[in-house]
């Protein structure tokens, strides 16, 4: 028998016989879970981490609003500037919010455990093994996640 259907045929039995069970335990509080998310935004559920819950949130909608953005915010542009250059100021936000999701995109990954944390202590054939991000990107997140906070109040539609 083909490994791959033996691999799927152990996955339903597993299903059949754990699987149901642990998702009706959950149920207990994932439907308290459900209705607090509805009620204030967030249920009790989203803070066990926190960190990952908001991090894919922020990366989703900043994604969305990449797609949908009616164009770039006013801060941008120069105040001595009579006639705003629109391509370059378009350009120039386009930057900031590629750097911004890729921020959360990386803390996202983290998040799920995809991914590790800069650890600087290690030495890179540990890092490759625990696939932590390398300095680079550690930077890239920070310099995204600055950029989010001096951005803060741009993000609308």
């Amino acid at each position: 028998m083909n490994n791959s259907i033996k691999e799927k045929l152990n996955y339903c039995k597993w299903l059949l016989r754990y699987g149901i069970w642990n998702w009706l335990t959950d149920l207990k509080w994932r439907v308290p879970n459900y209705f607090q998310r509805g009620w204030r935004g967030w249920g009790n559920a989203d803070t066990w981490e926190f960190d990952a819950y908001l991090s894919k949130i922020i990366y989703q909608g900043l994604v969305h609003l990449n797609k949908h953005k009616p164009g770039y915010p006013i801060t941008l542009v120069p105040e001595n500037e009579e006639e705003p250059d629109y391509e370059a100021n378009e350009k120039k936000w386009q930057e900031i919010m590629n750097k911004m999701i890729s921020a959360f995109k990386l803390a996202s990954e983290i998040g799920t455990g995809e991914r590790e944390f800069y650890l600087s202590k290690l030495n890179e054939k540990h890092q490759k093994e625990l696939n932590c991000l390398t300095k680079e990107e550690d930077d890239a997140m920070n310099e995204g996640f600055r950029l989010f906070t001096e951005h803060f109040f741009n993000l609308w539609d």
